[in-house]
């Protein structure tokens, strides 16, 4: 019994001819994908490098600023603390972002000569969701501006808190009105 070689071998040859054009197709293809997902990396990198760069210059700018800063997001957890506010509070190094704001306004609340009125007033803001401009006097004599706001981002909610030590001024504003009053006896 004879065997033609050529029929035997026909369907495998012919088999080997489709992988042959399958690879040939697949593999531009797979160069091509391979290239866009490289691009589509590049391009989140570039993106996550420049957002990073954003959120640096944010917080720089920030902490050069005279005020205390305090934002707080819609699940009352702390998303920033700049270095002002570290300072006038005196908050210590482990506290800040992440944290409860309670906790932080609490540790700020102990320098104020009446904390108790701090805290309510706090809980009054925060329940109704105003603004409010507040003078909070100091146990050490100093004088201390907070200013408070609910803000929106992207449709979330967020509280923003500022604080500024104002005790030379309210001396240089005393200091004023005591000059007044004793010009006004003077020309009685």
């Amino acid at each position: 019994v004879g065997f033609d070689e050529a029929n035997v071998l026909a369907p495998a040859l012919a088999q080997q001819r489709q992988a042959r054009l399958r690879m040939a197709a697949l593999a531009p293809m797979t160069l091509l994908l391979t290239l866009a997902v490289s691009a589509l990396l590049l391009r989140v990198a570039r993106e996550q490098a420049a957002l990073a760069a954003s959120r640096a210059l944010l917080r720089a700018t920030l902490d050069a600023t005279g005020e205390g800063v305090l934002v707080v997001g819609a699940d009352d957890r702390v998303l920033h603390v700049n270095r002002s506010l570290r300072q006038l509070w005196q908050l210590p190094d482990g506290t800040g972002e992440g944290s409860p704001h309670a906790q932080l306004l609490d540790l700020g609340a102990r320098l104020l000569a009446d904390p108790q009125a701090f805290d309510a007033l706090r809980r009054q803001i925060e329940t109704s969701g105003d603004m409010a401009l507040a003078l909070l006097p100091c146990a050490d004599g100093r004088k201390f501006e907070c200013h408070t706001r609910a803000v929106q981002l992207e449709g979330k909610p967020l509280r923003l808190w500022t604080v500024r030590d104002v005790t030379e001024l309210q001396r240089g504003r005393e200091q004023l009105e005591q000059r007044v009053e004793e010009r006004t006896q003077a020309l009685k």
